[in-house]
């Protein structure tokens, strides 16, 4: 698993790779920088024993328009296990560039909910046949938030309550309702179908949950941040750094 404080950075270099400018270059030295300081940094997992409550917490977020050359925004999405006593079990770190341009920020976050709760049903499939192989399930899992979530359930693992945050009330709205009058042409433009995400978070019996920006975890897969935001963020699921 690549360091999740370095994701974006990697994601954001990686897309650029076939237009490759002199800004570039002073991206890419900066990120080795990162990674020479921070090579010792790591997740640490606790698990406390008959701990009844476990929450799975799926976290959202976007950024519209982050990237200056061609205005594309980014997806980010987190999921980790936590509960009052200790427990704190990261499994799922995703940072992607959208495929298609974003119209306002509320679209934008719509498209990062759908992304990671889109799952096709050969995933579905998969994940079911190989809950044996805790290999084979865990490579499915690595897909997307779905197959993780559907993973931990195959392996008869039971939570307090499993939470989808994200940070963007619009969103919250649509998917909670699975329809909107004034973003239906995403059906059309992006391929978002919003009775879908309804549905989906309802087979999951996901709650549907506002986060605070300050507190969304995911924002560190989304966009740059100073070193003291991103490690605020990243040490509550797990994560540790020597510096």
């Amino acid at each position: 698993m690549t360091m999740p404080s370095m994701l974006f950075s990697i994601t954001s270099l990686c897309r650029h790779a076939a237009d490759w400018e002199r800004e570039d270059d002073a991206r890419l030295l900066q990120t080795f920088g990162f990674w020479a300081a921070h090579c010792s940094d790591g997740l640490l997992m606790v698990i406390i024993f008959f701990d009844t409550s476990t929450r799975l917490c799926c976290f959202s977020d976007a950024d519209h328009a982050h990237d200056p050359r061609d205005r594309r925004s980014y997806s980010g999405g987190v999921v980790v296990i936590l509960s009052d006593k200790g427990t704190v079990a990261p499994l799922f770190f995703a940072c992607k560039s959208q495929s298609s341009l974003g119209s306002s920020s509320g679209e934008t976050e719509l498209i990062a909910a759908d992304e990671a709760l889109g799952c096709s049903a050969d995933d579905l499939k998969q994940v079911y046949e190989s809950a044996s192989d805790l290999k084979s399930a865990t490579t499915v899992a690595r897909r997307g938030m779905v197959p993780c979530i559907l993973m931990l359930e195959a392996l008869g693992t039971t939570f307090a309550s499993k939470d989808f945050l994200l940070d963007a009330s619009v969103a919250i709205v649509v998917i909670r309702r699975g329809f909107s009058m004034l973003m239906r042409y995403m059906k059309k433009t992006v391929g978002v179908v919003f009775g879908v995400m309804k549905g989906m978070v309802e087979q999951l019996d996901l709650n549907v949950c506002k986060c605070p920006s300050d507190d969304n975890v995911a924002d560190v897969m989304t966009k740059p941040l100073e070193w003291s935001k991103m490690y605020g963020l990243l040490k509550r699921v797990g994560y540790y750094s020597e510096r």
